[in-house]
């Protein structure tokens, strides 16, 4: 039952995208504001982590888009404990992409690499 009730809600995943949605919005749309603010939440709020050795990952070159950002979300707080972001980052992805297509966030983000953007990129 709680697997349909995930499905048809889209559970944490959807939660986590839509968040990230909600903040690139509230900063008229730039991409490096709502990543410098959704990493200082992860970075303020990691004493309630379940997975804190993934603390180390924020800010990194690692977090390259928007993707990587739910998966760290989702890791940090939602993952049962023990599981490793890059597990986290394998298993939901796609699902993770799919919620933020569907909520409008332009593709570079969302399966760009921030590494390489000059700026706001593109």
């Amino acid at each position: 039952m709680v697997r349909l009730f995930d499905f048809l809600t889209g559970g944490n995943i959807k939660i986590a995208a839509l968040k990230v949605k909600d903040r690139y919005k509230a900063n008229n749309y730039s991409y490096r504001k709502a990543f410098e603010e959704l990493n200082f939440e992860a970075f303020s709020n990691i004493m309630r982590s379940k997975n804190p050795s993934s603390a180390n990952l924020i800010g990194t070159y690692h977090i390259k888009n928007f993707t990587y950002l739910v998966a760290l979300d989702l890791n940090l707080y939602a993952a049962p404990r023990g599981t490793s972001y890059w597990q986290t980052l394998e298993d939901f992805s796609d699902k993770i992409q799919y919620y933020l297509r569907q909520s409008g966030v332009p593709e570079i983000w969302i399966s760009g690499d921030r590494n390489s953007f000059d700026g706001e990129g593109p």
